[in-house]
C-alpha cells in the first residue's frame, strides 16, 4: 500500500506529546537533470494572476521565490533550487545520481475539516513537473518516494479513490533492551491531527499492529480522536 511500514531501526524511543505538536508545513522535493533554474515563463503559468517574491537564501539554495496567491485564501508557497548531491541520498532511486539540481515546494496544507490536503498535495507534485522537474519526489515527512506514473494517475481520479494514505507513513522502531517495537505515524500532525503511536509492540506482531495502525490513521484523518477520554475504533475496540 501507499503508506508501507518503514524498515526497523535500532534505537532509543520516546513517546512523542501527540496533541502539543503544531502544524508543521509539507515539502517536497524533486530531482531534475537540467542545471539551470526553472524557466520565468514556466513559473509565471504557475503563478497565475499571483505575486512572485524573490527569496535570497544562503547556499546551497540558488535561487528561491515565494509565490503569493491571488485572492482566494490559499496559503504563500516557497519554491527553490539548489545543486543535487547524491553522496546525501545513498537510499535514493538511480534517477537522484543523475541529476543536476534539486527543485523543493513548501506550503501548509489544509486539515481535512476545511478543505482537501491529497488535492494540494498532489498539486504541489504537479507543479514540481511543471517547473521542470524530471526525476523523483521525495516526501522528507512520510520519507516515501514517487514517481511521475503515479503522481498523474491519482492526479486524474475522483476525490473518493485518491489514496489519502499518501500524507502519513508508519515507522517502526526497536526499543533499547529488546522490549519490543515502538510504532508511530509520520504526517498527521500536518493536517492537524495528533500522531498515533503503540508501545512495546512483539516483533512477531509488528506488521499486523502496523496495519490496524495505519487503519486508526485513516480514521483520525476522517475526524479528530477526542481528547482525554476514550475512542471509539470497532466493535468492542476503544
Amino acid at each position: 500500500g501507499v503508506s508501507d511500514m518503514h524498515e526497523t531501526v535500532d534505537g532509543p524511543a520516546t513517546p512523542s506529546a501527540c496533541w502539543t505538536r503544531p502544524i508543521e508545513p509539507t515539502r517536497l522535493l524533486a530531482w531534475s537533470s537540467d542545471p539551470g533554474v526553472p524557466d520565468p515563463a514556466r513559473l509565471a503559468a504557475l503563478v497565475g494572476d499571483g505575486l512572485i517574491e524573490t527569496l535570497s537564501l544562503p547556499p546551497p539554495v540558488r535561487w528561491a521565490a515565494a509565490i503569493h496567491p491571488d485572492a482566494g485564501g490559499d496559503p504563500t508557497r516557497v519554491v527553490w533550487t539548489e545543486t543535487a548531491d547524491p553522496r546525501a541520498m545513498p537510499e535514493a532511486p538511480d534517477a537522484v545520481a543523475a541529476a543536476a539540481i534539486v527543485i523543493g515546494i513548501e506550503t501548509l496544507l489544509p486539515t481535512p475539516d476545511a478543505g482537501d490536503p491529497v488535492a494540494t498535495w498532489l498539486d504541489l507534485a504537479e507543479a514540481l513537473r511543471d517547473l521542470g522537474a524530471d526525476g523523483p519526489i521525495l516526501d522528507p515527512i512520510t520519507g516515501r518516494w514517487f514517481d511521475a506514473q503515479a503522481i498523474a494517475q491519482w492526479t486524474g481520479t475522483d476525490r473518493e479513490e485518491r489514496p489519502e494514505e499518501l500524507l502519513w507513513s508508519i515507522r517502526a522502531t526497536r526499543r533499547e533492551g529488546g522490549r519490543g517495537v515502538w510504532l508511530s505515524t509520520e504526517g498527521l500532525a500536518r493536517l492537524g491531527r495528533p500522531e498515533l503511536e503503540m508501545l512495546e509492540v512483539p516483533e512477531d506482531l509488528a506488521d499486523a499492529a502496523a496495519a490496524l495502525l495505519d487503519s486508526l490513521a485513516g480514521q483520525a484523518c476522517d475526524a479528530a480522536p477526542p481528547r482525554h477520554r476514550g475512542w471509539m475504533v470497532g466493535p468492542d475496540l476503544e
